[in-house]
C-alpha cells in the first residue's frame, strides 16, 4: 500500500520530539525556545478518501 512519505516523516518528527526531550540538550533548547506547530493530517490533496489504483475521478490524489 502506498503512503503519503511526508506524513510518516511528520509522525516520527512527533515520536523523536517526544522522547528526546531532556536527554537531546540541542533538541530541547529548541523545543524550549520556539514554538513548534505539527499538523500531519490536513489532508490537502485527499490522501484520505483517495484508493490506491483509481485515478479515473477526481476524488483523492
Amino acid at each position: 500500500m502506498a503512503q503519503a512519505v511526508s506524513r510518516e516523516l511528520l509522525l516520527h518528527l512527533i515520536d523523536l520530539c517526544v522522547t528526546s526531550y531532556g536527554t537531546n540538550l540541542t533538541l530541547t533548547q529548541f523545543l524550549n525556545t520556539t514554538t513548534v506547530h505539527i499538523m500531519p493530517s490536513m489532508n490537502p490533496d485527499g490522501y484520505n478518501i483517495s484508493v490506491e489504483g483509481r485515478c479515473a475521478n477526481s476524488l483523492g490524489r
